[in-house]
């Protein structure tokens, strides 16, 4: 090869090599100004921490200049609390290309600071890791929803911790997540021995598992909000009446995300009530026996004087019949205060059992109505707790009178059983049956309120032209 051809073959070359040059040096630019001018805040770090290069994002992020950050060592500008955070971007031991990400607060001149998210890179340059690349993002917006939510959480919280009312929050298997203070009174438990336990396996007593579990398997998969009372057995083995209403936290694609009880303990309320309810007993006894032992005695003899009265009457025909008229009122009188007093002097059950009770209500009624009125019980049935015995004797009267006044029944079975620690009355009867619920009515409400007192649930059940049943179950707190 001549001298010639080599010389045009290393003009070529050289060519090739300023085109490539060229085109370097515009990748630079280009690279360079996408640096400088990103809207993202970047920043070059070398091994020892110093700034290699900021651009103009990151410098208005710190109110300053790139070229007052060039040079100078980053570890300056981060809280001294955060410096942890900040260093795990220049550990020696990286791996080039590792993607490392942690969050800080930037130090301002004027000593304001500002939360930063830093993504990093090292970068292997000359085959030895010599430079950090770095992207930081201003986290205030995030850092203020996070300080709102959480404000909002310890909101929340407090409320629940100091609420009066029972709070009590579960997963979609019953398994206790939140207890709050008023639940730890009321339950003698505290929250870290609870939480993590299903409801039922401690809480309520063993004649109720079931019926808080079906209240809860309704809930969960109705999703309606509801109403219902249970006891709780507490820690030293105490008996207490809550009131819940309960309702279902739900995710958008409808994931049951809690479930939520919100209590209130009626065991004083209920005691009152029920005094309230045993001292009106008295009263209508009392008023009963004067209406029959005073009232009555004084309207008989006013009678029999009118009888006197007409048989000296003989000789006067219009007074002897006004005198005929008004002992026939008086008779009527007597006979309506009969039924008055015989009304308000309910059965006492200290003096006889509810078996007893309800078998002579049941004669009674058939031999007052001549409707078969018929009474089923284990010879054995006892029932201890004297006000449970009344309130359920009188849930079978009113269930009775019901029968008899609105559905013209041909026949009314009355049915007690008893079974370890409750109690169960039915009532049933072939009548007209009530409308479609919701049942409405004072004799009903009356019942269901009596059911309430003792902690108990009341079930009515009808079809019309079938009857009605009504189903009386109740917890005996021994």
């Amino acid at each position: 090869m001549n001298l010639e051809t080599e010389n045009e073959e290393l003009r070529g070359e050289c060519a090739r090599l300023r085109d490539a040059l060229a085109r370097c040096e515009e990748s630079l630019d280009y690279y360079s100004t996408l640096f400088v001018h990103s809207p993202s805040a970047r920043l070059t770090i070398d091994a020892d921490g110093v700034v290699i290069e900021a651009n103009h994002s990151l410098a208005e992020l710190l109110d300053t200049t790139p070229a007052d950050l060039a040079g100078k060592t980053f570890e300056d500008r981060i809280h001294h609390l955060d410096l942890g955070r900040y260093r795990i971007h220049r550990q020696p031991h990286s791996a080039r290309g590792t993607r490392l990400c942690s969050d800080f607060r930037l130090l301002r001149p004027d000593g304001s600071s500002v939360p930063v998210m830093m993504e990093s890179v090292r970068t292997d340059l000359g085959g030895r890791v010599d430079c950090v690349v770095a992207a930081l993002h201003d986290i205030t917006a995030r850092r203020l929803t996070e300080k709102a939510l959480q404000d909002e959480r310890d909101f929340n919280l407090a409320i629940l911790a100091t609420s009066g009312a029972l709070i009590i929050v579960l997963d979609d298997s019953g398994r206790i997540l939140r207890f709050n203070q008023a639940c730890e009174r009321a339950s003698g438990y505290e929250a870290g021995e609870v939480i993590g336990r299903r409801l039922w396996e401690f809480l309520p007593p063993s004649g109720q598992v079931e019926r808080v579990r079906g209240v809860f398997d309704a809930l969960t998969a109705t999703r309606l909000p509801s109403h219902y009372e249970n006891y709780w057995v507490t820690k030293n083995g105490e008996l207490r009446l809550i009131s819940w209403v309960n309702s279902v936290l739900q995710s958008e694609d409808r994931q049951i995300l809690a479930v939520i009880g919100s209590g209130l303990d009626i065991t004083e309320r209920r005691r009152l009530e029920a005094e309230i309810l045993t001292i009106a007993e008295h009263e209508k006894r009392r008023i009963g026996t004067d209406l029959h032992d005073d009232l009555g005695q004084q309207l008989t003899a006013m009678s029999l004087m009118c009888e006197n009265l007409r048989d000296d009457l003989d000789g006067h025909a219009p007074l002897k019949k006004r005198a005929a008229a008004l002992g026939q009122c008086l008779r009527n009188a007597i006979a309506h205060t009969r039924n008055l007093s015989h009304g308000l002097m309910a059965r006492n059950l200290e003096d006889e059992s509810l078996p007893e009770a309800l078998e002579a209500l049941a004669a009674s009624t058939t031999s007052a109505t001549s409707v078969p009125c018929v009474f089923h019980c284990a010879k054995d049935t006892v029932v201890p707790d004297i006000q449970i015995a009344t309130h359920l004797y009188h849930i079978a009267q009113e269930a009775i009178a019901n029968a008899l006044k609105h559905g013209a029944p041909s026949r009314i079975e009355l049915q007690l059983v008893r079974r370890d620690d409750t109690v169960q009355l039915v009532i049933r009867d072939d009548g007209k049956g009530l409308l479609p619920p919701p049942y409405t009515g004072r004799g009903l409400a009356t019942m269901e309120y009596r059911a309430n007192l003792m902690g108990g649930s009341l079930d009515i059940s009808s079809r019309d032209g079938s009857g009605v049943t009504i189903d009386c179950l109740v917890y005996l707190k021994q």
